[in-house]
């Protein structure tokens, strides 16, 4: 009798552990199948986005924002307008990331990495006022959520977009800016070298291009910029030897130093020729 009540107190007890143990498994299953879906959609940013030099903080920025999201509609957006800009196709990529944020909601961190993606297609299509609205309106959100990664590449873009609309002594100030938040950000210092560039003030252009490469010893576009500063101040063999390198780390660069203006007193020397061809 008395081994009777035991057995009829203890059934709920067994049927609720059980049931508490079915769900535990369910959720970890499920919390795994997540992971490695999440893990799966991260990989592939990194292929897709890790491709093109100017977006790898974009990346991290936007990871940033979207930690384990669940909805793969989403993720699915997301890499369909990654897809466009990495084929050259900025309209259809800038009406993708525009329709990703009226479709989606989105967290402050991963706006400001969607504007930075509209403004890159943007800036590519040569719509560099728009490119600095999108770099204007990402320094708002960053200093208003206190995203100090975020803020030095808004104010990055917003110096090579000011520097575009020839607006260079705003575009140094800018650089000179995203630099004092964030002193290892080779990118800045190549944008700085530009800027100097632009400013006729060659030896510091130099500088600024030479703490990017100390910084990033393979960043192409550093070593291309600091070809083009020795162009401009008649140092030929400086030229070819940093212009070889360029086109070494990036092979694209030999088709940009054939109409580059800042090499247009080498355009018909030989050795030029050579490492061009």
């Amino acid at each position: 009798m008395d081994a009777g009540k035991i057995l009829i107190i203890s059934a709920p007890i067994l049927i609720t552990a059980l049931v508490a143990a079915i769900f535990f498994v369910i959720t970890e299953i499920r919390k795994r199948k997540f992971e490695n879906r999440n893990r799966k959609f991260q990989e592939i940013l990194q292929d897709k986005v890790g491709k093109i030099e100017s977006e790898i903080s974009s990346l991290k920025l936007y990871l940033n924002g979207i930690p384990g999201t669940k909805n793969r509609y989403k993720q699915k957006a997301f890499i369909s307008a990654i897809d466009e800009l990495n084929n050259y196709n900025y309209d259809s990529a800038i009406r993708l990331f525009e329709e990703y944020l009226n479709q989606f909601s989105v967290s402050e961190s991963e706006r400001c990495a969607i504007l930075n993606f509209i403004g890159m297609s943007q800036f590519k299509k040569g719509e560099y006022n728009e490119a600095l609205k999108r770099a204007n309106e990402m320094i708002l959100i960053a200093e208003r959520i206190k995203d100090k990664e975020a803020l030095c590449i808004a104010t990055a873009n917003k110096c090579v977009a000011l520097d575009e609309l020839g607006r260079h002594e705003e575009a140094l100030s800018a650089c000179e800016k995203a630099i004092e938040l964030k002193p290892d950000f080779a990118g800045a210092w190549c944008n700085k070298g530009v800027a100097l560039i632009n400013l006729d003030r060659y030896e510091e252009a130099l500088s600024a291009c030479e703490k990017a490469i100390e910084l990033k010893p393979n960043f192409a576009l550093a070593w291309y910029n600091k070809a083009c500063a020795y162009s401009l101040k008649g140092e030929k063999e400086n030229v070819l030897r940093h212009l070889s390198k360029a086109i070494e780390l990036d092979p694209n660069y030999k088709e940009n130093a054939k109409t580059e203006e800042n090499f247009k007193n080498l355009w018909d020397d030989p050795e030029f020729k050579t490492i061009t061809s």
